[in-house]
């Protein structure tokens, strides 16, 4: 089985028993049915990084399904259970772009990454933008222009049109109005059924 077949495996498994149905925007042969987005995250947020002595809303983790850097054990379908999910992965012809949004109660994240490439390692990774909210920071925290978030890729990790497995950090991400500022250190984000 290729990954590919592997992630729409997982994700249709789940929403039928999810259900109670066989299938839900799974293997549709019709060209006008727009299969729901797919997605989790896990997140590790920090009291450390550039500004750390202002961060009084960490340590915490928050996830949203289940996934890290080597398990696909859990991905939410947009719609499903109050989970709004959306995302695009598109080859730009030498690199893709990859922007996303998952959300479901006060757990939020948005990103963006304008060029990255299947070879972004944690030693030469891709360079992007982050927005985060959960049930601890209350208020959203944005990563600046500099420095940027860092994505990458380990283990079976990868990226491909259409979706997106992968890891991150934020060295900084602060909220603006309360002069917070606090560090993702690491981060995973899986998407499929993305805009290609």
């Amino acid at each position: 089985m290729d990954r590919g077949a592997r992630w729409v495996e997982v994700a249709c498994g789940l929403v039928g028993m999810a259900m109670g149905l066989g299938v839900l925007g799974c293997g549709s042969d019709s060209e006008n049915d727009t299969p729901a987005a797919d997605g989790a995250l896990s997140v590790v947020f920090q009291s450390i990084g550039t500004g750390g002595q202002t961060c009084t809303v960490a340590p915490h983790n928050a996830q949203l399904g289940t996934t890290d850097d080597s398990s696909l054990a859990e991905l939410v379908t947009d719609g499903v259970g109050g989970a709004q999910i959306s995302c695009r992965v598109v080859d730009q012809g030498g690199h893709l772009v990859a922007q996303g949004s998952m959300e479901r109660g006060p757990t939020y994240l948005d990103f963006t990454v304008s060029q990255i490439t299947a070879a972004a390692s944690e030693g030469a990774p891709a360079l992007g933008d982050v927005s985060y909210r959960s049930l601890d920071t209350v208020k959203l925290y944005a990563s600046p222009e500099d420095p940027q978030c860092e994505f990458f890729f380990v283990n079976d990790q990868e990226i491909a049109p259409g979706r997106v497995w992968m890891q991150f950090t934020c060295p900084q991400i602060a909220n603006a109005g309360s002069n917070s500022s606090c560090a993702i250190s690491l981060g995973t984000i899986a998407m499929q059924r993305c805009e290609q």
